[in-house]
């Protein structure tokens, strides 16, 4: 049994080491993109520490776990605005990977200080804006609902910082469906951000159909070059009309009333 035991924390030791040499190069990145770190690489950077824990977790390394569990939760409200991206959550990042670091290998770490490090930040994020921005765009009810907490935060993210918002319609049939999608996505992510992925009903019943929603400073013809088999609808476009279009016919009402005097 003992053995088993080394074998599995050598295993551990292998594993999680790697996930910090990545961890390491993603912070490099982080640090380099200044206050406009991509979303992608945020998830990564979640992603990994999150991978960290489980391992940890499933060891019964309860302060290696513990740290990263804490990590986690302040990566995950960086991920949906409640952090600031500044200096000082950067070198915390860095100072984090060093300690876990260093407990992989069997070294001590004043957790109680890096903890308090953590919740410091957490504790000084950035007020949530109550404008519901989202009006600014032409986004049914239904879709709205279906959209998960974080997919909702990148959307008013997006609508917030004057990018255009694109619904795609695209259809595949099931052969190869999840290839094309995610050839399709990689495409997209070159120029903007897929901001949410939805199944919809393909009317033909051959194959599978998606809406996508997608921020992108690009304009409506770029991005059907781009998916050049899918239909493109720009949801700002879509709600300035609307919005005119209503507008006019209140002007045209109250020509009409002043008429009638």
């Amino acid at each position: 049994m003992p053995r088993d035991e080394d074998r599995a924390r050598d295993d551990f030791t292998g594993e999680a080491e790697e996930l910090l040499d990545t961890l390491s190069r993603d912070l490099a990145e982080f640090e380099a993109q200044g206050t406009n770190v991509r979303p992608e690489l945020i998830n990564k950077i979640f992603r990994d520490v999150h991978s960290l824990k489980g391992l940890a977790g499933m060891l019964g390394l309860t302060e290696i776990s513990e740290l990263a569990h804490t990590l986690e939760d302040m990566l995950d409200r960086l991920r949906m605005g409640r952090v600031a991206i500044s200096k000082q959550l950067s070198d915390l990042l860095y100072d984090s990977v060093d300690a876990l670091n260093r407990l992989v290998v069997g070294g001590a770490v004043d957790m109680g200080a890096l903890t308090q490090r953590i919740h410091a930040i957490v504790a000084g994020g950035p007020q949530q804006q109550a404008t519901d921005v989202l009006r600014e765009i032409m986004l049914d009810e239904q879709t709205r609902k279906s959209l998960t907490e974080y997919e909702e935060h990148r959307l008013t993210e997006n609508v917030r910082s004057g990018k255009q918002i694109f619904s795609i319609e695209v259809r595949f049939d099931f052969s190869d469906f999840d290839q094309k999608l995610r050839a399709l996505t990689s495409k997209l992510s070159e120029s903007g951000e897929v901001l949410s992925t939805l199944p919809s009903v393909d009317p033909s019943g051959a194959g599978i159909g998606f809406r996508l929603l997608y921020g992108s400073t690009l304009d409506e013809k770029a991005v059907e070059r781009i998916a050049d088999d899918a239909k493109v609808k720009s949801l700002r476009g879509a709600a300035a009309s609307q919005a005119a279009d209503g507008l006019r016919a209140r002007r045209s009402t109250i020509s009409e009333e002043e008429t009638s005097l």
